[in-house]
């Protein structure tokens, strides 16, 4: 075989390694590196707006959560299965003081405390042994963030300068139409492989400015 024709067969696909992923900025569950990062901060959650008496489902740091509002107006931010049979809360009720699960109806309030247990004796015995998962919520500047860390590493809630002082004719503006580089509220994948992309400048001009048609990806 010549030169050429080896160079020429060189570098098939056939040749290429299997595909591989790394994760240690990417993962962001509970243990591991990034995850155990991320969860040393407050994190905007939802919009004030998303905590009601509805309960709505959210998804933070690889985690199913549910976020609701009680009757007196204070949200809360549940892990997503019970904890008496794992049925999801996400279609609890909503009640004065908490959110009741729909399967055997023990309710518990906006952090976690299991307030009644309708299916034991005496409404539930050992419920003050009992605590539903849950994370520390705050509101301001029309977000719901949430501290998912460890209790004795909890930072004080940041306050913005920006946001605290405004000029006449400024206000705080809070809404999920864009994660910061348009699209829509929810995109499936990692925010910082989001990021990445956002802090590539030369792409902008080459696909947002040169290609169009029907394969276009914009």
């Amino acid at each position: 075989m010549t030169t050429t024709q080896r160079d020429r067969d060189f570098g098939t696909a056939y040749a290429m390694k299997p595909a591989q992923t790394r994760t240690e900025l990417t993962s962001v569950v509970r243990g591991t590196p990034m995850g155990e990062l991320l969860r040393r901060y407050w994190h905007p959650i939802g919009l004030t707006g998303d905590s009601t008496d509805t309960p709505k489902k959210v998804r933070a740091l690889g985690e199913d959560l549910i976020l609701f509002r009680d009757k007196h107006g204070r949200a809360g931010l549940l892990h997503a299965r019970c904890c008496h049979r794992g049925t999801t809360l996400y279609y609890g009720k909503v009640e004065e003081d908490g959110i009741r699960c729909c399967y055997h109806g023990w309710k518990f309030d906006t952090e976690g405390l299991c307030l009644e247990q309708p299916c034991e004796p005496d409404g539930g015995q050992f419920k003050d042994k009992v605590r539903q998962p849950w994370y520390p919520v705050a509101e301001r500047y029309g977000l719901i963030f949430a501290y998912m860390g460890p209790a004795e590493r909890r930072p004080v809630l940041p306050r913005y300068e920006c946001l605290e002082n405004m000029d006449d004719g400024e206000f705080v503006e809070a809404d999920d139409s864009s994660i910061g580089g348009g699209g829509p509220a929810i995109i499936p994948c990692n925010w910082l492989q989001h990021f990445e992309n956002v802090v590539d400048p030369y792409h902008v001009p080459v696909l947002h400015g040169s290609f169009s048609g029907r394969n276009s990806p914009t």
